[in-house]
């Protein structure tokens, strides 16, 4: 006989089942739940002490649905989930499927990001655990981007499970057979600069030659926009307008552009590229795309050079001397004073990325905080009045 146990709370209700939920257990169960279900409006059905679900089980949560309306499957075991999604449950309510619990305590760090960290767990799999603890839908978000970028013809890695680890931080999971991450690559000497630009100029070329359908992507454009309004009170109005201006009359550009392009995001498989850290891809102009890069190598280190070791563990030096070779090759056979132009344009969006990424920034978190947030102003107000145009793509397209 099933288990059952009840919590209500209002007009919501939570039910925990246990055992099997057949012929047997449901006609119980039945009774029970249709007495408690009067004058609910939302049910939640905790399925995570469940073995098994027969087509009779099945029924009656169709019919607790009827009754109800609003009602959730939550930590369903993965034979269960495979039923349900058989059957269409999937597509009728909504169901969460119970998480592996994993721990990465004494696994290898392979990479940090904005968002979390990346644990090789063991030969063949990695672990991305994000820093929120609420970061599910953000997690989900990502596996969405990811496929879309992959259908697209992005070399990308799909994350094929979601897992939360004993820290309570959620995490997921790739199957990535001795990868290794491009950053690593250099610093060991397996891979020259040389190398290691063109492999960034191939994965470039896949990502913004991609087109996702409308409005299957945010875009970046938008989202400038949007961050602009944080630095608004750091920028005479003079500035600000104009900013505002220039980023507004920007093509709607249809192509994606991965947002946080930089070597610590690429991993080789097998000889393989695979750009990692899907959850920043939009759609815009290519110059978004350079000024991330620019900050990833040069921005955040040209007053502190330092900085590059510390997140890269690359000397300053040799990353701007990669950032160079790639935009080199992305712009090649554009006139000196175009590629002149376009580094201004990239220049000045770097800029405001770093201003707005220093504000939301503390003095103990960044001690550079200061004098980064001034750089940045000197650099807008060194290229803002010779700019009309933040466009990337129409300069290459001369």
């Amino acid at each position: 006989m099933a288990n059952l146990t009840m919590e209500r709370e209002g007009e919501a209700l939570k039910v925990c089942l246990n055992g099997r939920i057949d012929s047997i257990s449901t006609p119980e169960i039945d009774k029970r739940l249709t007495e408690e279900t009067a004058g609910i409006s939302h049910l939640s059905i905790d399925l995570s002490g469940v073995q098994y679900i027969s087509s009779t089980g099945l029924r009656l949560i169709l019919k607790i649905k009827k009754l109800v309306g609003d009602v959730k499957l939550v930590s369903v075991p993965a034979e269960v989930y495979d039923i349900l999604k058989m059957t269409g449950f999937t597509e009728m309510m909504e169901v969460e499927k119970a998480l592996r619990v994993l721990s990465v305590e004494g696994c290898e760090i392979i990479g940090t990001g904005a968002n979390g960290t990346v644990y090789k767990y063991d030969e063949e799999t990695v672990v991305k655990a994000f820093r929120s603890a609420e970061s599910l839908e953000e997690i989900q978000r990502e596996i969405e981007l990811a496929r879309t970028a992959f259908v697209l013809g992005v070399p990308t890695a799909i994350p094929f499970d979601i897992v939360k680890l004993e820290d309570g931080r959620y995490g997921s999971v790739f199957e990535l057979l001795n990868a290794k991450i491009l950053s690593k690559m250099l610093i060991s000497g397996e891979m020259s600069l040389e190398e290691i630009a063109a492999i960034c100029m191939e994965i470039l070329e896949s990502v913004h030659g991609a087109m996702p359908k409308a409005g299957a992507l945010p875009s970046m454009k938008e989202l400038a926009v949007s961050h602009l309004m944080d630095i608004r009170p750091e920028l005479d109005e003079a500035a600000f307008e104009k900013i505002n201006r220039l980023l507004s009359e920007m093509p709607d550009w249809p192509y994606m552009v991965h947002g946080d392009f930089h070597i610590k995001n690429i991993m080789m498989q097998n000889g393989e590229s695979l750009l990692i850290d899907m959850d920043t891809i939009c759609t815009g102009d290519p110059v978004f795309e350079f000024a991330g890069i620019y900050n990833a190598y040069i921005g955040f280190a040209e007053l502190f050079p330092e900085n590059d070791f510390s997140f890269f563990g690359i000397e300053f030096d040799k990353l701007k001397k990669l950032y160079d070779m790639t935009f080199d090759m992305y712009c090649k056979g554009i006139p000196e004073e175009t590629r002149k132009l376009a580094t201004d344009r990239i220049r000045l969006i770097a800029a405001c990325k770093l201003l707005r990424y220093m504000t939301r920034r503390t003095d103990a978190e960044r001690p550079d905080r200061g004098l980064q947030m001034r750089h940045a102003h000197e650099i807008i107000d060194e290229l803002l009045p010779g700019l009309e145009s933040l466009s990337l793509s129409e300069l290459l397209a001369k």
